[in-house]
């Protein structure tokens, strides 16, 4: 979704982008999964991840009800197989003399983590998306029978039947979409929104990044008095946060008019001056690097160092980053 279709009519809109911590070592596998687990180990699981007393609650409620796979549908004997294969999971580091035994998180090394993640955090998400429909916070945009790559499905789009959207999802990383018809509307929906999420990111054993450059609200402030809004929080002596209150404690959000993720620099407006500048110092640095020792080398065949150049040069002002 382009930001001229959030933000249409001039509306004011903003993206909440979270980011979890150890997300994949920090399954909680009795949501995913069926699995017994012992009140100590429970507790101590908890006790390690400073999970607040108000929250303990939601997460037996969670446990007493079915498992993310059974939500699923997925068949019973892949529920099984899945269980299967991380139960009496081993973990051992060289020159450690003894072996342990894991009971959280995904089978250490097992790249079907990826899988087992997505399980526990769509029902976050899906208890978020029902959240914010009922609270009036959700927009809804028609929905079509496949994806419009060339525009051809213009007339379906006015016709379609209109489905909630709440943003798009990438492995831990998750970008919210929030819009509305002034900045103080705008604000109460997203601090609601991101209290919500936040909530929920607690209660099912998972710790959000609030660091800066990890989980930030992307704000588009337009309208009456939005001048004067834009001052009140990214002015000289603005905190550049949002205070977020949850049903178990506060947070201090930080808000941004742009947000660096996957590489790519994304905001509200089409301008890409920063963007490009920001690729070319890039691109720049990584000259400046080599310059001396491979550019300017004669020894070197100038189609080697045509070769060169593309790889070290044009690649890194192309980069997207693929992990943390």
């Amino acid at each position: 979704m382009c930001s001229s279709d959030l933000q249409r009519h001039g509306d004011c809109a903003a993206v909440v982008f979270v980011d979890l911590t150890e997300a994949f070592y920090r399954i909680f596998r009795p949501l995913c999964m069926s699995s017994t687990i012992s009140d100590e180990t429970l507790a101590a699981f908890l006790c390690k991840l400073k999970m607040p007393d108000s929250a303990l609650h939601e997460l037996w409620t969670l446990l007493d009800g079915p498992h993310a796979l059974h939500m699923a549908g997925l068949p019973e004997h892949l529920q099984r197989s899945i269980a299967a294969i991380h139960s009496n999971t081993h973990f051992w580091m060289q020159e450690q003399k003894d072996v342990v035994e894991t009971q959280f998180g995904s089978r250490p090394g097992d790249p079907f983590a990826d899988v087992c993640f997505s399980y526990v955090w769509a029902r976050v998400l899906l208890r978020l998306q029902t959240h914010m429909e009922e609270q009036g916070l959700a927009d809804y945009y028609p929905q079509l029978p496949q994806l419009d790559l060339f525009g051809s499905a213009r007339a379906t789009e006015e016709t379609g039947d209109p489905t909630s959207f709440i943003g798009p999802t990438w492995m831990d990383d998750t970008a919210v979409c929030v819009r509305g018809k002034n900045v103080p509307e705008l604000l109460a929906k997203v601090t609601q929104t991101a209290g919500k999420l936040l909530e929920l990111s607690i209660e099912h054993g998972m710790s959000p990044n609030l660091k800066r450059g990890k989980s930030e609200i992307l704000l588009s402030l337009r309208g009456r008095n939005s001048r004067k809004h834009k001052i009140e929080l990214f002015g000289p002596h603005a905190t550049l946060t949002l205070p977020i209150l949850t049903e178990h404690q506060a947070y201090d959000m930080p808000i941004t008019n742009k947000f660096l993720h996957l590489g790519g620099l994304l905001h509200h407006g089409p301008d890409q001056r920063t963007e490009v500048k920001r690729r070319l110092a890039l691109a720049h640095a990584a000259f400046n690097q080599h310059r001396k020792v491979l550019y300017h080398n004669q020894q070197i065949p100038l189609p080697k160092r045509c070769e060169l150049f593309q790889i070290l040069i044009v690649t890194r002002s192309e980069e997207r980053r693929v992990g943390k």
